[in-house]
């Protein structure tokens, strides 16, 4: 659940609350005759205190730990359009996606959203790409999306036109994994 360098940073965060726990127990037993009363609730307040910052770290640590993850899971190495002629009065955009697993773990199944933006025209592709691609750790795989001229929807045509006369590099191409699952079943998002 949480990753092994997470853990390692808490039995440090926990050892060192233990050792001011310890120090301020026996600065408070030797300075007071009524020792073991004040060092109980400085001890108390100690772990209480300490307890309180090491969730607070947890916490953040391990959102800091998904966020990093899903993001830099899964790596875009390359993006390449297809056009093809489907009839004489239809064209179709493939765009074909390759991607590698950075992470160390094996992934089943990811999603990521996928723009391609014009300076002129804005967002002209604004896509969310469900990817059921199972990818061993440091292995690439593909995906192909397809995009038809007659969706209305999708395209103006003007975007149409300048989708299929340019490559792909002239335009701000943008991939944001979301989320994916591991082998081992955990999602993170």
């Amino acid at each position: 659940m949480i990753a092994g360098a997470l853990g390692r940073d808490v039995i440090i965060m926990g050892t060192i609350l233990a050792m001011i726990a310890l120090a301020m127990l026996l600065v408070t037993l030797r300075r007071s005759s009524e020792g073991w009363t004040r060092a109980a609730r400085v001890g108390v307040i100690v772990v209480v205190i300490g307890g309180l910052a090491a969730w607070q770290y947890l916490r953040k640590q391990e959102k800091d730990f998904r966020e990093a993850s899903a993001r830099d899971a899964i790596a875009l190495i390359s993006v390449e359009k297809q056009v093809d002629a489907v009839s004489m009065f239809e064209d179709i955009v493939r765009i074909h996606f390759r991607f590698q697993n950075r992470s160390r773990r094996a992934v089943e199944t990811f999603s990521a959203s996928f723009q391609v933006e014009d300076g002129e025209l804005g967002k002209m592709i604004e896509d969310h790409l469900s990817i059921p691609v199972a990818l061993e750790p440091g292995a690439t795989g593909t995906w192909s999306v397809k995009y038809w001229a007659s969706c209305p929807q999708q395209f103006t045509t003007k975007e149409w036109e300048m989708l299929v006369a340019r490559d792909l590099s002239d335009f701000d191409v943008q991939w944001t994994p979301e989320a994916l699952i591991f082998r081992d079943g955990q999602a993170l998002r």
